[in-house]
């Protein structure tokens, strides 16, 4: 059961390791991953974001993004003389973070295909709360190495500023949008002498929209 399964959480008891994502511990629904660590440097909460159908334009399958929440009080700190635990809770699925003034949960949603965080201040205490999304994909070449024969470029995400619907209010939006007409599935198949456009094969990455 449950109890059973507990007994092999994975358990820090400090941030010291984690400022670049390496020692991040996993959660996922089958669908939405995401990969979960405070920055040592910062003590922001870091959630890496995954979705099973999310290719780039060079038929990749790559993160969504990466979304950074800041806490104040902060999860840790360089001179934190506080407590602070983070767990890999494997029968629950979850991330969770304790210190001597939050408790915090990050989770896989799969109900709604969202990774889901809940903050409650220990002892009723107070606390303020920032998130960002910093730009995972920039103007560049891709670098060899991932299945590509050739270099390939890589269009940048879109973060959306405050001229958003009226429903996104308050909320942390960006998006990546693959070109219609120059994709690597294109590419590849006009290399073998096939024309998508006359053939009347679909490109199934061209135009996809993930965010």
């Amino acid at each position: 059961g449950a109890s059973v399964i507990s007994q092999s959480d994975v358990v820090w008891g400090d941030a010291n390791w984690a400022v670049d994502g390496t020692g991040a511990m996993p959660i996922g629904s089958g669908d939405v991953t995401a990969s979960v660590w405070v920055d040592r440097d910062t003590g922001e909460l870091a959630i890496l974001t995954g979705k099973s159908d999310s290719f780039d334009e060079n038929a990749q399958p790559v993160k969504v993004g990466l979304v950074r929440v800041a806490f104040s009080p902060p999860l840790w700190n360089s001179s934190f003389g506080g407590t602070f635990e983070q767990r890999l809770n494997l029968a629950e699925a979850s991330v969770e973070i304790s210190t001597t003034t939050l408790s915090v949960r990050i989770f896989a949603d799969a109900l709604s295909d969202a990774v889901r965080v809940s903050a409650i201040g220990v002892d009723n205490t107070t606390f303020a709360v920032h998130s960002r999304v910093v730009p995972y994909r920039r103007s560049q070449p891709t670098a060899l190495g991932r299945n590509l024969c050739f270099p390939r470029f890589e269009t940048p995400d879109v973060v959306v500023g405050s001229d958003r619907p009226a429903a996104l209010a308050g909320a942390v939006v960006w998006y990546h949008e693959n070109p219609k007409n120059a994709s690597y599935v294109r590419d590849t198949m006009g290399n073998q002498g096939v024309d998508l456009d006359q053939s009347g094969l679909k490109d199934p990455v061209a135009g996809l929209v993930f965010g």
